[in-house]
Parts: C-alpha cells; sequence; structure tokens
C-alpha cells in the first residue's frame, strides 16, 4: 500500500484509511483497485516478497516432494524449533523475523551435538 490508502495493523485485524483529504476521501477506481483483492503474478509475489520460490505446473509436484524431504530429513527436534519459530515470527516483518532467527531464541534440539558430531544436517 502507498500513502493514497494507509494500513494499519492490530494483531488480526487491519484497518485500511483512505488518504486524500483534498478530495474528500473519494473512492475512485484507482482507489478502489488498491483495496480490492487481485490476482498477482507469479513476478509479482516474487517481487514483494509474497513467495520464496516460482514453480511451473509442470514441475510443483518434484519441487513439492523434494521440499517436504528436505524436511523430512530434520530431526524431530530440528522440526519442533522451526515450528516454533515460525508461529512466532510470523507477525513480524522479514527482516524482524530474520533477526530472530539468527539469535536462536528457540535453543537447539537435543540431538544437535550428535547430529553436528555426525556431520548430518537438521
Amino acid at each position: 500500500m502507498d500513502e493514497l490508502v494507509l494500513c494499519s495493523i492490530d494483531g488480526a485485524i487491519a484497518t485500511l484509511t483512505l488518504n486524500r483529504p483534498g478530495k474528500l476521501n473519494a473512492l475512485t477506481a484507482d482507489v478502489f483497485d488498491r483495496l480490492r483483492a487481485r490476482r498477482l503474478s507469479a513476478a509479482e509475489a516474487a517481487d514483494i516478497g509474497l513467495v520464496d520460490h516460482c514453480a511451473p505446473d509442470a514441475e510443483l509436484d518434484g519441487y513439492v516432494a523434494e521440499l517436504t524431504a528436505r524436511i523430512a530429513a530434520n530431526s524431530p527436534g530440528s522440526n519442533r524449533i522451526y515450528k516454533a519459530l515460525y508461529a512466532n515470527t510470523r507477525s513480524m516483518d522479514r527482516a524482524a523475523a530474520l533477526r530472530a532467527e539468527t539469535e536462536m531464541t528457540f535453543g537447539f534440539p537435543d540431538d544437535a551435538a550428535t547430529r553436528l558430531a555426525g556431520g548430518t544436517r537438521g
């Protein structure tokens, strides 16, 4: 959103406010387009940080299988920590969430020393 439409977020509630006092906050086609939901192309979604990866339809199943295999290869302790991290940072902007991740506020899984000594990831 830009200055034409202001957005404030309080928990799970977002409030949109028209910011055109000089125009008596008239609802024009341009303003309406900014307020209503619309489909984004994959490129637009990637540009605004909505997605981290786009895959063509023909490659989607393979990508999902590879991603789930990588997740399943992690230890249960690692997956527990990742889930807690995601749950506790989902309301943060990306920069704040990445800072929270680097602080390791959720500790290490019980098997971290064993896995690191053995050269396995997770």
